[in-house]
């Protein structure tokens, strides 16, 4: 694929790839930059998240004919997604001795797909809810058992049957669930969550879709005896 730049020089195609959010398997929301630290290449980024560098490749490896060379791309995204603000991540790109750029991108690349697949990592948040009695909305059901499904991963954890507390549940993190302030997990997309309880009919799995600009997030549920 070949660009043609503001300044009318003629720029191939060096890298393409796509940037997602992990937690939402979606483009990250917020803005992103591309740098290549060896060299200055031109970055464009679409909506759906995907992403062009490109170049001239005579000035940029003029000894390609000899040797590899590698490029370390340095990516930074400005989202409220993420706690700081920010998130960066550095991935490094070998474009091989004697590549014809005329060939599909993709066989610069140190992979088999189309694409460089670059996922920003989802951050920790907190899960909780309430699960109730459809026909009775103020009564919690206790014990019931609500599960988040990603993967093979899973995570579960019960409602409250405290008085106070009945109905109620949080997620835990599995890595140290004794700390109070570990009460978050991590979720990635796809995941599913769902409940059930004894004496009523099971909920149905359900898309967990998370805010990741909050960092709580509430999941209710009215079960059918």
């Amino acid at each position: 694929m070949k660009i043609i730049a503001p300044d009318v020089i003629e720029q191939v195609a060096l890298v393409t790839g796509k940037i997602l959010h992990e937690g939402t398997g979606q483009p990250v929301i917020g803005t992103v930059q591309i740098t290549v630290q060896e060299l200055p290449v031109i970055d464009q980024i679409w909506s759906d998240g995907t992403f062009i560098l490109s170049g001239r490749p005579a000035l940029l490896f003029p000894e390609l004919a000899l040797k590899d060379y590698q490029l370390h791309l340095n990516i930074r995204t400005t989202s409220l997604q993420f706690r700081q603000g920010f998130a960066e991540k550095t991935l490094i790109v070998t474009i091989p001795k004697g590549w014809n750029f005329e060939q599909p991108v993709s066989k610069a690349l140190p992979i088999s797909t189309s694409t460089i697949l670059v996922l920003f990592p989802a951050e920790p948040v907190f899960i909780r809810g309430y699960v109730f009695d459809v026909d009775n909305p103020g009564v919690g059901i206790a014990n019931a058992t609500v599960k988040i499904q990603q993967g093979m991963t899973t995570f579960i954890t019960l409602t409250s049957a405290d008085i106070e507390r009945k109905g109620k549940y949080s997620f835990q993190d599995p890595s140290d669930p004794t700390k109070p302030q570990a009460f978050t997990i991590t979720a990635t997309s796809p995941a599913t969550i769902s409940c059930s309880a004894t004496g009523f009919k099971p909920s149905p799995n359900r898309p967990l879709a998370i805010d990741f600009e909050r960092s709580l997030h509430e999941e209710y549920f009215s079960l059918i005896p």
